[in-house]
């Protein structure tokens, strides 16, 4: 008896053992498939690109979902608008890389609007060193472009002079330091010596147009442009002759904050300066300037 009772209880044991063993192959196996999905979740819902800029009408394919600029693109989603509308374009901005795809519809053979516009899957890690400024970059830039944002922020990202005359158009972010002045020989370098007024806003309705006046020598050193305040400044600089000779936007940044603002800014500008093809400057303003808006804005 004694040995019988033993043996019953070693096999229950046994069977008990086996059985947690399997329980916890399963919950194991559950774990996984759990993780599986929700990396297959993720990486179905965040998007992969954004719509910087479009004229004319595009649409998701087999679908009315009309596409806006600003809107966010997942990876396999295809575009399409007639093929007929001529000069009717699309730009789009790669979340991971900021890479720029440029999709104009011709009067052509070639015209790329006969067929869907497909957009791929990340296809790899951005640029090394750059990850960690532009990762949700893309996102938070170009969502100022919908209208559910603020009228006044989405001023700043259309003060381009795309009708006027070809102007100097430049973009910086800048330590604030208070009311010493700004050399800003790095963005109007083009200019020559001379003297040149300055018109300032900050568009904000209740704060009146500011006027600077800024000296060139012919040595090549500047005056300094004198603001008083750190913010957002959009600036024109206008020749003695009335003409309209550069637009700037400048984000003077306190220095606390100065340093993480122009690392993320400098990461973007790297990536916008390679961007080659028709309008590829106008798109990089474009850009820019809504990520000193962005930047510009309470963390």
């Amino acid at each position: 008896m004694g040995n019988a009772g033993a043996s019953t209880m070693e096999i229950g044991l046994w069977y008990f053992a086996s059985m947690r063993r399997t329980v916890s192959c399963w919950l194991r196996l559950l774990l996984l498939l759990l993780a599986g999905t929700a990396s297959s979740l993720s990486a179905q819902t965040a998007p992969v690109a954004h719509v910087l800029d479009l004229t004319g009408t595009w649409h998701l394919a087999h679908s009315n979902t009309l596409v806006h600029g600003g809107d966010a693109i997942y990876a396999d989603a295809q575009l399409e608008t007639k093929a007929t509308d001529f000069g009717s374009y699309i730009t789009i901005v790669r979340d991971d890389d900021l890479s720029r795809q440029r999709i104009v519809c011709e009067n052509t053979q070639s015209n790329l609007c006969r067929n869907p516009i497909h957009i791929a899957a990340n296809s790899g890690p951005p640029p090394e060193g750059t990850q960690e400024q532009i990762q949700g970059m893309v996102n938070n830039v170009l969502s100022l472009l919908l209208d559910k944002h603020p009228s006044t922020a989405s001023k700043y990202a259309f003060t381009l002079s795309r009708d006027l005359p070809p102007v100097i158009e430049a973009e910086d972010l800048l330590p604030y330091n208070g009311h010493e002045g700004y050399d800003l020989s790095q963005d109007l370098h083009d200019l020559p010596a001379g003297t040149y007024r300055c018109t300032i806003d900050t568009l904000v309705d209740s704060q009146p147009l500011l006027s600077r006046t800024i000296v060139i020598s012919q040595d090549g050193r500047w005056s300094g442009l004198q603001i008083g305040t750190p913010g957002l400044y959009s600036v024109s600089v206008i020749g003695h002759d009335g003409k309209r000779l550069a637009d700037l936007m400048l984000l003077l940044a306190p220095p606390p904050t100065f340093a993480q603002k122009r690392r993320a800014f400098d990461a973007a500008k790297a990536c916008t300066a390679k961007w080659q093809g028709e309008e590829a400057r106008a798109d990089e303003h474009h850009f820019l300037r809504a990520l000193l808006v962005v930047a510009n804005q309470p963390a």
